[in-house]
């Protein structure tokens, strides 16, 4: 079974994917630990409901998004 969230870096005005995760917590260490390598705009895309969250250079999610969007709460 393919894990449920992607997660991309935006490079050069495009999102490339970069790994997945079973889980959102799983999917923030992830982030975190990408952009301590390669600091940047990360997006965490959930498979299962379609909703993304948008990781912005300095760790914070995009105004308006939540976890709880990922799960489709």
């Amino acid at each position: 079974m393919l894990a449920p969230l992607d997660i991309f870096k935006l490079q050069d005005g495009t999102y490339v994917w970069k790994a997945a995760a079973d889980s959102f917590e799983l999917a923030k260490s992830k982030v975190e630990e990408l952009a301590a390598k390669a600091p940047g705009e990360y997006m965490i895309f959930s498979q299962t409901t379609g909703n993304k969250i948008v990781i912005k250079p300095d760790g914070l999610p995009e105004p308006g998004t939540a976890s709880a969007s990922l799960h489709g709460s």
